[in-house]
């Protein structure tokens, strides 16, 4: 999971990457059920949403506290 996040992020800041993949690892591990729009997903399906909002942003990113606020349009 982790190898996805770091190869398309190279405009992502280093300390953002290395904890927006920490993130992404922490969800794909986790057995809690994560919420999204009013639907229960698990970890693997959390982590898909997780990593094309990563993918769809990552040019703006600068903190991993802004790419958690980043909503898609439309959402």
């Amino acid at each position: 999971m982790l190898l996805f996040s770091s190869v398309v992020s190279a405009d992502v800041p280093p300390e953002a990457r290395h904890e927006v993949d920490h993130l992404i690892s922490f969800v794909g591990n986790t057995s809690c059920q994560i919420e999204r729009n009013w639907t229960s997903h698990n970890g693997p399906e959390a982590i898909s949403h997780i990593q094309q909002k990563y993918d769809y942003f990552r040019e703006d990113i600068k903190t991993t506290e802004q790419f958690i606020e980043l909503k898609f349009p439309n959402y």
